[in-house]
């Protein structure tokens, strides 16, 4: 076992060796799909670090759990690291350190009789690249825990940041030229103001606008419609039954348009215009009472005949079921 290990992380070792040698400054495009290369050789190189370690394991057993819990953030380090050398930052540092963390399961397997620091000097060098790996793995949902555990103790918020508070100046200056007596689609374009003073006002106009219903039919029946199915789908909890009638229209009206224009396009994400904003504020209305679930299933059995959207489809149909 242990000698199959070497050959394994000897052979991927150097041909990740090689990559990292190889490495030059250069433009992002060329290194599309890189990883499909270097991802098979740090496979190979883990599975030979694995076998290493279940033949000649470390004095400690914690010691050994901890590096089996890494071993998936090994793979993503060694897939990484040699593609780092090709972007002209530490590269010459990188590419000295490639090969030792390729010798390094000798040491682990070998070092013991020459000195008893040399096995956990090759762990230690193994760690490097699996801890990287594993950082860029959970950062991003390491870093969203982190924020709902501030909302929901209530902590701290995450503050604006400087495009936030250009666009809440921008923001600020084009409510003030909206007029007294503006209709509801004007209001409707400021609906998601990031100026949590503009928001609010807005919301508070619209909730007194004595055109409100009407208003959001039309809005919702002509080009602008975006703006009122998000404000009628997360704000106007009480004009959703009322609003039944004009989602109903929205949806046949892109039935009759937009499958046709999903199914020929080749791209595996299609565009669908307003179609998901829709579907959700059509499922918010069924929930509070109104009578839009022909439509819904129309959309659900038409999304499930295109494999693209068979995902879509899925959703839906739960949603449908739970609505009951």
């Amino acid at each position: 076992m242990l000698w199959l290990g070497y050959l394994l992380c000897g052979l991927a070792g150097a041909l990740l060796i090689v990559m990292a040698a190889a490495g030059r400054p250069t433009r992002g495009e060329y290194m599309v799909g890189t990883h499909l290369v270097t991802g098979p050789l740090a496979i190979a190189f883990t599975v030979g670090t694995l076998l290493v370690f279940l033949a000649a394991p470390l004095p400690h057993p914690a010691a050994n759990v901890g590096l089996y819990v890494a071993l998936p953030g090994l793979v993503i380090g060694m897939t990484i690291l040699p593609l780092a050398t090709y972007g002209g930052r530490h590269a010459l540092l990188i590419k000295l350190f490639v090969p030792l963390i390729v010798a390094a399961p000798l040491a682990v397997g070998h070092g013991a009789p020459l000195h008893w620091s040399l096995p956990w000097l090759g762990t230690a060098l193994l760690a490097t690249p699996a801890t990287m790996g594993m950082a860029v793995v959970l950062q991003n949902p390491v870093r969203r825990l982190y924020w709902r555990t501030l909302r929901l103790l209530r902590l701290g918020s995450r503050g604006p940041s400087e495009w936030e508070l250009g666009q809440q100046a921008v923001q600020r200056e084009q409510w003030a030229k909206v007029p007294a007596d503006a209709g509801v689609d004007e209001l409707l374009a400021h609906a998601r103001s990031l100026a949590p003073d503009v928001h609010a006002a807005c919301h508070a106009r619209l909730a007194a606008h004595p055109d409100r219903l009407a208003g959001l039919g039309r809005a919702l029946r002509g080009d602008g419609r975006s703006n009122a199915l998000w404000y009628l789908t997360h704000h106007a909890a009480g004009d959703r039954v009322a609003c039944a009638a004009p989602i109903r229209d929205l949806l046949a009206q892109l039935r009759r348009t937009l499958p046709q224009r999903m199914r020929h396009d080749d791209h595996p994400h299609p565009w669908t215009g307003d179609l998901v904003p829709a579907l959700e504020c059509a499922l918010a209305i069924l929930h509070a009472g109104g009578d839009v679930r022909g439509e819904l299933a129309a959309w659900q059995q038409e999304l499930a005949s295109q494999p693209k959207f068979a995902r879509l489809a899925k959703e839906l149909a739960r949603w449908l079921r739970r609505a009951g």
